[in-house]
């Protein structure tokens, strides 16, 4: 999970996770403390989506790669 502002708007806030495959997230989905923060965080959230990517590399900056 990454977490993120924009620089002019410190306030707002952008939340990132990414899964190895479908499979995956719908496992995460499921779990019982991922229900937990469903239910603790609903009325904190604005707007919510998912985007599906295919990523070719995934680097950051601790220089972790993901192969």
């Amino acid at each position: 999970m990454y977490a993120a502002t924009l620089q002019d708007e410190p306030a707002q806030w952008y939340f990132f996770e990414i899964y190895q495959d479908d499979a995956a997230y719908q496992k995460h989905r499921q779990s019982e403390h991922f229900q937990y923060y469903l239910q603790q965080t609903a009325n904190m959230l604005r707007d919510k989506k998912i985007i599906n990517i295919d990523p070719l590399f995934l680097r950051n900056q601790g220089g972790l790669y993901f192969d």
